[in-house]
């Protein structure tokens, strides 16, 4: 199964719909499938032959009706991770990137979870961790400046699909690291908030940005350099916050980290001209950071 197939999968809402249907009983038939999504019976045979040859689903066609058993992935992908509606949550910035990082402050706590992902299309690799100690100790330092009190310092680190069965975790302060198709959180959080910049299909790594209509592919040869960065409610706590730092590849993933230390030891990341504190970047081939895109 490749990271492709699955971005073509997820576009279209009833084929979502019937992943979702899959994922949640692990084995059902394809009539009780036609029953429960509405869809006719010639689409759903048409979308589980497309899933069939993704890999997502295993299908039994020596009865009728057919009989479709999940994968490990496909329950991974979807039915593991919280808040498991698609439902939208109303999307309140808690800060901007010129409040960055004093708003995490603001109770004289300093609470964060570093979030990898573990089992997405394709897992977190050691490049996703450069740059992260720096974080760490810029963060602890400007904590106990701030007033935090070394009692009051916790920081963790987990895998998504682990978090995502911890209630006390999802309600800490997160810094999920990479894209949909690698931290299967990232996706979650884009699902539920579906900001204007966001990884679309939330799966997968293309950004894409309504703010200036502009897509970002990974098959051109510019923009697949492009990775975003975000402060973003948490779905799970009100008072939490997002920090969101993901590339269409690792290099991407490598330089945004990096941005995100640089503006921790001289503040330079301002809001998007459209006053939100949501940026594109874009990284060298090294994984450094050159410039914004938007």
């Amino acid at each position: 199964m490749t990271g492709e197939i699955l971005k073509i999968l997820l576009r279209s809402e009833g084929r979502r719909r019937l992943l979702t249907e899959i994922a949640k009983e692990k084995v059902i038939t394809s009539s009780e499938l036609v029953r429960r999504t509405g869809l006719r019976r010639q689409t759903v045979n048409e979308y589980i032959k497309e899933f069939e040859e993704a890999g997502l689903i295993a299908v039994k066609k020596t009865q009728k009706p057919w009989i479709i058993i999940a994968s490990d992935e496909l329950e991974y992908l979807i039915s593991t991770l919280p808040v498991a509606s698609t439902k939208k949550v109303k999307l309140e910035y808690p800060c901007g990137w010129p409040e960055f990082p004093r708003c995490l402050f603001r109770d004289k706590r300093l609470e964060l979870t570093f979030i990898w992902g573990a089992r997405g299309l394709t897992a977190a690799k050691a490049h996703d961790a450069v740059g992260v100690p720096e974080f760490v100790k810029e963060m602890v330092l400007l904590g106990l400046h701030n007033g935090v009190s070394e009692y009051d310092l916790q920081i963790r680190s987990s895998l998504d699909v682990e978090a995502a069965l911890d209630e006390k975790l999802l309600k800490t302060n997160l810094v999920l690291i990479g894209a949909g198709i690698v931290n299967l959180l990232t996706a979650k959080v884009i699902e539920v908030l579906n900001p204007p910049i966001r990884f679309e299909p939330p799966m997968g790594r293309e950004i894409v940005s309504e703010l200036t209509d502009t897509i970002y592919t990974a098959g051109d040869e510019v923009k697949r350099n492009a990775a975003l960065i975000a402060l973003l409610p948490n779905p799970w706590a009100e008072d939490k916050i997002i920090l969101l730092m993901g590339g269409i590849f690792k290099h991407g993933t490598r330089a945004a980290i990096k941005a995100i230390n640089r503006h921790l030891k001289a503040p330079f990341i301002e809001n998007h001209e459209a006053g939100v504190p949501l940026r594109v970047l874009k990284a060298t081939p090294e994984g450094e950071f050159d410039r914004f895109f938007e």
